[in-house]
């Protein structure tokens, strides 16, 4: 396996499974302790999806349960900024926006990218196509790389895949379940606030996604995460109830379950 996709941490059991999800023989990659034991290579190894509104502690919840489990995290995010690092995506971007979004290194700025693509307004939303068309085939790649590497690995319980556009650019059909994380909207614009985003910027990037409705609708679980509430132990009994593996998924049949926090 390409060295610096996996961390070495020593897994911990997670809490008691609730309820059945969904799972299927899949791959990503592991953070594995020396003293593991390698997961037997005909075991599920499950992939689930985090979705919910921006600064929501997606990421932040996926990491933490990294910490926790064997797991790999799949990070869009980071993949979007090697993306945009390739001379070729420069050159394409730069052709489609201008100069105005490479900084003084002479690299493709992603402020100047996000303040041309972000937002409801038919030339923004026409830009963004643009970019996506550009990236979003790259970053794809990337990540079916990753989960490839996993899928050869004995030792992969699963793996995370936080990606904030995953059901916009279809990325749930690499999952076996895929979580809403519900957090109360004054906490998120806090958080987005320590990003430096103001209000306006926050609902500038949620309009260029799916509506919270539609995502919460398309999840296989929701687990609350506001304060006071522990989305950890939420998440990782969604976690462990896939592990067990509850049977295949059944394509356009999602139901939304509440889990206890």
């Amino acid at each position: 396996m390409a060295a610096g996709l996996c961390s070495r941490r020593k897994p911990q059991v997670g809490s008691p499974a609730t309820s059945p999800l969904h799972s299927r023989l899949s791959a990503l990659t592991v953070n594995l302790s020396p003293t593991a034991h390698p997961v037997a290579t005909t075991a599920p190894r499950p992939v689930l999806g985090l979705v919910g509104g921006v600064a929501s502690g997606k990421s932040y919840l996926g990491r933490q349960l990294a910490q926790r489990r064997t797991i790999a995290i799949v990070d869009a995010d980071r993949l979007g900024h090697e993306v945009l690092r390739d001379p070729q995506v420069r050159r394409e971007l730069v052709g489609l926006f201008g100069e105005q979004i490479v900084d003084p290194q002479g690299e493709l700025s992603r402020g100047a990218v996000a303040a041309l693509v972000f937002g409801t307004e038919p030339a923004a939303q026409e830009r963004r196509r643009q970019l996506e068309a550009v990236t979003h085939p790259r970053i794809r790649a990337a990540a079916a790389a990753q989960l490839e590497l996993a899928r050869q690995d004995p030792a992969c319980e699963g793996s995370v895949i936080d990606a904030a556009l995953l059901l916009e650019a279809g990325w749930h059909e690499f999952c076996d379940a895929v979580v809403f994380v519900e957090c109360p909207r004054a906490e998120r614009l806090k958080r987005a606030a320590l990003r430096g985003w103001s209000a306006e910027e926050l609902e500038r990037r949620e309009a260029s996604q799916w509506s919270l409705e539609a995502k919460r609708a398309r999840a296989d679980a929701v687990i609350e995460n506001g304060p006071g509430q522990d989305g950890l132990a939420a998440l990782e009994r969604v976690w462990s109830e896939l592990v067990r593996g509850a049977g295949p998924r059944v394509p356009g049949n999602r139901p939304v379950r509440e889990m206890p926090a």
